[in-house]
């Protein structure tokens, strides 16, 4: 009998990295989120619209989604509810804007189901590290860490 999909995404951490799927439309900040990721230990999928966001998530059940309010053929708060209608709780979303910066745009995010609500400019530690809390409180356990690399030797 399979596992669930959250014991999926459990086992399949101890054999690579957690997978972040990222949907932001701006080419830029989606490289540095990618770069970012990939320097904490984290695998990164970019998705510059949200086109078919949802159908990519269940496809690659990433460990946390990152989320750009306004993208490209639909608006992040609608992606947002349909990852909850097929993931529930289990799958931590961040929403991450710089357009949509006020205190009632964040309230509205976090309303509609985001675990977490950034504005851009974001410092590349602070998100890691609400990713790797989300992550681990999704997972029930400590928060992921990346492979070790070894010390050099003087």
């Amino acid at each position: 009998m399979e596992g669930t999909a959250l014991e999926q995404r459990q086992q399949s951490r101890h054999v690579s990295a957690p997978n972040v799927l990222v949907v932001d439309g701006d080419p830029v900040y989606a490289e540095f989120v990618m770069n970012t990721l990939r320097r904490a230990g984290l695998e990164g999928h970019h998705l510059a619209s949200g086109e078919n966001a949802v159908e990519v998530a269940a496809a690659l059940e990433p460990a946390a989604v990152i989320l750009d309010v306004i993208l490209p053929g639909t608006t992040g708060y609608e992606i947002c509810r349909e990852l909850r209608q097929r993931h529930g709780d289990d799958l931590p979303i961040v929403f991450v804007s710089g357009e949509r910066r006020e205190a009632a745009d964040r309230v509205v995010g976090l309303l509609i189901g985001a675990d977490d609500y950034l504005v851009k400019p974001v410092d590349a530690e602070e998100l890691i590290a609400r990713l790797r809390r989300l992550i681990a409180k999704s997972w029930g356990t400590q928060p992921p860490t990346p492979p070790r690399r070894p010390h050099s030797q003087d």
